[in-house]
């Protein structure tokens, strides 16, 4: 009975940290995701800015 006790003691252990450390991996590729797609479209040159000012 101990040992089964045991057993399951440790099982829990390991799944808790199994699931602290897969949040965190989580947490940090979605960081890096959204910085992925903050700079993935084409920025504006300083001259277009300028004619689309001009035009008005």
């Amino acid at each position: 009975m101990e040992t089964t006790a045991m057993l399951l003691v440790g099982l829990a252990f390991v799944l808790i940290v199994l699931i602290r450390y897969i949040v965190r991996q989580n947490q940090k590729d979605q960081k890096e995701y959204e910085t992925f797609l903050n700079n993935d479209y084409p920025k504006p040159k300083d001259h277009d800015l300028n004619d689309k000012e001009d035009s008005y």
